[in-house]
């Protein structure tokens, strides 16, 4: 008798121990399915990210905590004149123009950034922006963000407005001298002709 009920007790329990574990594997299974989605949706933002950041004509640098820089768009490698693998793992404040002054403000903290010249190899560039820090939901400071404007073109479209009002400026007084020297000119003649009749 006690033989027959240990076994029963043995099967009962097995059984039991049987049904969870199926109905841990459902449940592992459907959250491997919740997390697969999330996985999904996390490589497809981050791929509409890097997307954005590609498109926009900003540049775009981020750098963490420790300054070092994390990340470039296609736009800052262009306006700083330098490749994605010159400015990602250097720290911030290493990046410098040809004149040794810092490409980026990154290390400067938050806030706007003044226009400023910066001499590339390809070029001079007119730069501004601004810098912000990236905090995560419970508001810890991740690192910080720099966007940079290229004002190169606006800058030589101001320059070229410049000189056509200096010339436009100078065509008017050429237009007054004309006219102050046409005048008595218009005299002298009259009284050239004037004076050929009398002559005759």
């Amino acid at each position: 008798g006690w033989r027959w009920r240990t076994v029963l007790r043995r099967r009962r329990a097995n059984e039991g121990l049987s049904a969870s574990a199926t109905r841990l594997d459902a449940e592992l299974a459907v959250a491997n399915e919740r997390l697969k989605g999330q996985v999904d949706e996390l490589e497809n933002l981050s791929g509409a990210l890097a997307a954005v950041l590609r498109a926009i004509p900003c540049g775009v640098v981020v750098a963490g905590m420790d300054g070092v820089v994390v990340m470039a768009n296609p736009a800052a490698e262009r306006i700083l004149g330098r490749k994605g693998r010159e400015l990602i793992g250097n720290p911030a404040e290493r990046l410098t123009d040809v004149d040794g002054r810092p490409l980026l403000r990154l290390h400067e903290g938050p806030g706007p950034v003044a226009e400023r010249m910066i001499a590339t190899q390809d070029g001079a560039r007119v730069v501004d922006g601004g810098v912000v820090s990236v905090t995560d939901t419970d508001g810890r400071e991740l690192g910080v963000v720099e966007v940079l404007n290229d004002r190169s073109e606006v800058r030589a479209l101001k320059e070229e407005v410049r000189r056509l009002d200096k010339l436009a400026e100078l065509g008017r007084v050429a237009a007054i001298i004309a006219h102050e020297i046409r005048n008595p000119l218009s005299g002298i003649k009259g009284f050239a002709s004037l004076l050929l009749r009398e002559l005759e």
